[in-house]
């Protein structure tokens, strides 16, 4: 069972529920509230009422928990997906914490980014992988249907601005100030209609990078918004963002203590 006091507007209590449960999809949360699962302010609803301020909502659903792909004594990989936050309140660190006592989130993955997220399991094992991101002997390697049909496989070195006041990053061909260095390499996997199946690795790592550096050389990622067109995703009928970080490849020295993980096969 879990309790938490709504404070926002009046709105649908399979709504409010849907934000605090985002690994439940709207029919079992309808279904939630139809079996009486869902109380509000101690009363049993049974309908998809509209609830106020300051109402306390009770629901008894089996806790939530992220699907595990890979667990060892060291780390635990988790499928994070689209629509929840890696980190802070109602989040992937949040859930997994309900049940995975001291686990520390090594990563971040854009909320509407699914796929892959690492998470260490002691201190040791946080710091190696701090060390293993930093030095690249951790590779992300990114699904992604872009729009447009991308010609062959490319490197794409560019400069990356970050604005803070719009939420984006600026992408630039030539030095700018104030922009550092990103690099991107894209492999065509294959064709739909007019789009493109591409597999993306990343060498630097920044803050929507991706997204910023497909859509500046003309393909951007079917489903965002941010970077996109909506006219043309709406076109495709796609609501929601086409990236997944499909892989990880590790490449730790033999004297790192994770160099097992080299063997590993995690993709998803």
């Amino acid at each position: 069972m879990k309790e938490f006091v709504y404070n926002g507007k009046p709105q649908r209590l399979s709504k409010i529920t849907a934000e605090y449960y985002p690994l439940f999809s709207y029919n079992a949360i309808l279904k939630l509230i139809k079996d009486k699962e869902i109380r509000v302010d101690g009363a049993k609803v049974g309908e998809d009422v509209v609830v106020n301020g300051g109402s306390v909502i009770r629901c008894y659903a089996k806790d939530m928990r992220l699907k595990e792909i890979y667990r060892d004594e060291n780390i635990l990989i988790v499928y994070k997906p689209k629509g929840l936050k890696s980190e802070g309140d109602i989040s992937a660190e949040s859930i997994l914490a309900e049940y995975e006592k001291g686990a520390i989130l090594c990563h971040r993955l854009d909320t509407n980014t699914d796929g892959l997220l690492i998470f260490a399991l002691n201190v040791s094992a946080a710091e190696e992988i701090a060390k293993g991101f930093k030095n690249e002997k951790i590779e992300k390697v990114y699904e992604a249907r872009v729009y447009g049909k991308v010609p062959s496989d490319a490197v794409y070195r560019d400069y990356l601005l970050k604005n803070a006041k719009e939420g984006k990053v600026r992408i630039f061909q030539e030095k700018h100030a104030g922009a550092v260095p990103v690099e991107a390499s894209v492999k065509v996997i294959g064709y739909d209609k007019n789009s493109t199946l591409v597999e993306v690795v990343i060498h630097n790592g920044k803050t929507h990078q991706i997204r910023a550096q497909l859509a500046a050389h003309g393909h951007f990622i079917l489903g965002d918004g941010k970077y996109g067109r909506d006219d043309i995703n709406n076109k495709f009928g796609v609501k929601k963002q086409q990236l997944t970080a499909k892989k990880l490849v590790f490449s730790f020295d033999k004297g790192s203590f994770l160099y097992y993980l080299n063997s590993k096969k995690i993709a998803i």
